[in-house]
């Protein structure tokens, strides 16, 4: 087992395979919902682990305190069934090991100044440097975010709240031109 915290998140392995992990338990802490994008930042991690082939379990404080000994017997159930999953592709074709993960898990804190952007502007309004400056500023985080889930950020940037063609191109070209 390791362990790397925010709120917390615990890395699981079995033990046919020393230093691969086959499953990621998540809960909830202090902190863990004070990020703006906390949301976006939890979709994405177990949408990665899970895409490495990780079972990901998640354990939400409240459910913890109500019963622990639920939420233990379900943690328990889960890592059988992760273990078992992972037998099945020892078993089966010789499948290269999977890489280590190479990302960290980053507080949503911008390293960038944001750009100086009225609100409520058409997007026709704002210069295409500075949709571009808004990328950068928005990915200066260190938060995996697909392409999608950051056009959802940038429009929220902005004060946009539906997805209009236009602001789609417009912030589309930016994310392209930002690299």
């Amino acid at each position: 087992m390791a362990f790397h915290g925010h709120g917390w998140l615990l890395f699981v392995g079995g033990p046919q395979h020393p230093g691969r992990y086959v499953m990621a338990i998540e809960a909830d802490g202090a902190n863990y919902h004070s990020g703006q994008i906390a949301r976006e930042r939890d979709r994405l991690r177990q949408r990665l682990l899970e895409s490495r082939g990780w079972t990901f379990h998640r354990i939400w404080s409240t459910d913890w305190f109500n019963n622990c000994d639920r939420e233990v017997a379900a943690a328990v159930e889960a890592y059988q069934a992760a273990l078992s999953a992972d037998a099945e592709i020892d078993e089966g074709d010789d499948l290269p090991e999977p890489d280590a993960p190479t990302w960290h898990i980053a507080e949503a804190q911008r390293t960038t100044p944001r750009p100086r952007l009225a609100l409520g502007l058409t997007i026709d309004k704002y210069a295409h440097s500075d949709l571009v400056r808004l990328v950068r500023h928005v990915r200066s985080d260190g938060v995996l975010r697909t392409r999608d889930d950051e056009l959802l950020v940038l429009m929220r940037e902005l004060g946009f709240t539906k997805r209009g063609k236009r602001i789609v191109a417009a912030l589309v070209q930016a994310q392209d031109a930002a690299g």
